[in-house]
């Protein structure tokens, strides 16, 4: 009868533990605690052990305690180039940053852990600038092969989630009877998966032959204009969305990346 409620008793004691570790407050000390991502893929930093702790209760499957030598090796290395700024504070000094994975990749990189959310107004950079802006984040990033539509949170997450190169290896992909052209096999795993996640016709790989006579389709006579960097090269003002996808399928002329809204003179950075 003894051992019939031992058990029991051990699985309050257990659940006592991880209810104390997954609630309450945190303390302050900054005793920086790195951590990989169950695939081993991406790096996340905590200020201390509790809160790795408590970021732990809520994932499934939990993240790696790490090294700092380790874990910095998977830091964000390219950054979408969208500007939806946010700033934080350490030690008294407040940084902006021109997005979160920017700021992500900061942390990472320095270990600075007291940053925290401070959203900046979309509509008054907007006035500033008078259009939506482009940036060019952590200076490297003109190789990204990413693209960013400013209102589609898919295109973002998926960009940040991808970590592709600049090696130039077109992959020819249809969808909707419409021929799409991506610099490499990466960059459309991007567009895949934030198709998938807005619930968007998948893209079916092909070769150019079969892909290219379907670049070109009507479009309305709209101006919804909408800014494109050329990979590498300059930045273009399409009429809409239609327009650029069948002049950039045309051309053979993959984009780094595009936002609504026409291009302003030079990218904010």
């Amino acid at each position: 009868m003894k051992s019939y409620f031992l058990v029991p008793l051990f699985l309050v004691l257990a659940l006592g533990q991880v209810s104390a570790n997954c609630t309450g407050d945190c303390p302050d000390e900054e005793e920086v605690v790195w951590a990989l991502s169950p695939s081993g893929d991406s790096c996340t930093v905590f200020r201390n052990k509790c809160y790795f702790i408590k970021a732990n209760c809520v994932r499934k499957p939990a993240l790696i305690e790490s090294t700092k030598e380790e874990c910095q090796k998977f830091c964000p290395q390219i950054c979408p180039l969208l500007y939806r700024p946010t700033s934080g504070n350490y030690k008294g000094q407040t940084r902006e940053f021109s997005n979160d994975c920017v700021k992500n990749a900061h942390i990472c990189r320095t270990g600075e852990t007291e940053y925290t959310d401070q959203s900046l107004d979309m509509q008054t950079s907007k006035e500033m600038h008078g259009t939506i802006m482009l940036i060019l984040a952590l200076g490297s990033l003109l190789s990204l092969m990413g693209f960013i539509r400013a209102e589609e949170a898919p295109l973002f997450d998926c960009s940040v989630k991808f970590k592709c190169s600049a090696e130039k290896d077109f992959v020819w992909a249809t969808a909707d009877e419409r021929c799409f052209v991506f610099h490499n096999k990466c960059l459309m795993r991007v567009e895949q998966c934030a198709r998938t996640v807005s619930g968007k016709t998948e893209l079916i790989e092909t070769d150019r032959e079969t892909c290219k006579p379907n670049c070109n389709k009507i479009c309305l006579d709209l101006y919804d204009p909408v800014c494109a960097q050329i990979f590498q090269e300059e930045y273009i003002t399409f009429s809409n969305e239609c327009e650029m996808r069948n002049s950039l399928c045309e051309n053979e002329r993959p984009y780094s990346y595009y936002a609504t809204g026409e291009c302003v003179e030079s990218p904010v950075g």
